[in-house]
């Protein structure tokens, strides 16, 4: 069930609190109840196959994913064999032979055009819905980043938004008010990251137990989440 931007707003700046980007965050929360909603509700309609078909299925993350969604075997095997009846009908049209055509486009090139014939027409489904909810709360921020509620959970997190999200949020501001605003915010997050690593190698150097390191200890950790984002965030076909 789509949220509205209310209910969005409100469970961003809950996830404020974790100790990783908030965005990242509610990505993987809607992505997980999207692979859910995707098999149990969703499976029926005729857009959700037709999307389904053109992305030749999902892409080879969300694919893996979805063996653990709800709504188990017997739905994926009805997306996925839908998804083959419109596979082999283009699977009929690839040539092996070009014909005359040899002699004019060489081998590799007609190879490359038979490859082509099997390329996904679509994006992965749940790509896209990423890709949106996504948006949805870089927009949340970017639009709202001096409003006193999120200001007061940015400061409070432990390292505000990662550097992918991060630059989105900055591609977003559209007056330069916010984006000031998002960068007084988010700066001093990064800049408390950066001493922290130079605090960790230093304690490592010096043999200091990681028990006795103070927030400084898991910088290492922290950098990945901050620079990087979350796993299963990125790296996909969107």
């Amino acid at each position: 069930m789509p949220m509205n931007e209310s209910t969005r707003h409100n469970d961003l700046l809950k996830a404020f609190a974790e100790p990783r980007c908030p965005i990242c965050a509610m990505v993987l929360r809607d992505l997980k109840q999207d692979l859910d909603i995707l098999l149990l509700e969703r499976i029926n309609k005729v857009p959700t196959h037709e999307a389904f078909r053109a992305g030749r299925g999902l892409c080879n993350a969300h694919a893996h994913q979805l063996t653990k969604a709800r709504g188990g075997a017997p739905a994926i095997a009805v997306m996925y064999e839908s998804t083959m009846v419109e596979f082999m009908k283009d699977l009929a049209k690839v040539k092996a032979s070009g014909g005359g055509l040899n002699r004019f486009i060489g081998k590799k090139s007609l190879g490359v055009t038979a490859s082509k014939q099997l390329e996904p027409t679509g994006a992965c489904l749940i790509c896209d819905l990423m890709n949106k909810n996504e948006a949805s709360y870089v927009n949340i921020i970017a639009e709202n980043v001096q409003d006193v509620q999120l200001v007061e959970a940015f400061e409070k997190s432990v390292g505000g938004v990662c550097l992918p999200h991060g630059r989105m949020v900055m591609a977003n501001c559209s007056q330069a008010d916010n984006l000031q605003a998002f960068m007084t915010l988010q700066t001093p997050k990064w800049q408390d990251l950066h001493a922290d690593l130079k605090l960790y190698i230093k304690h490592n150097d010096d043999n200091v137990p990681q028990d006795k390191m103070g927030k400084e200890g898991d910088s290492w950790s922290r950098s990945i989440r901050y620079l990087s984002g979350e796993d299963n965030v990125f790296g996909y076909r969107r």
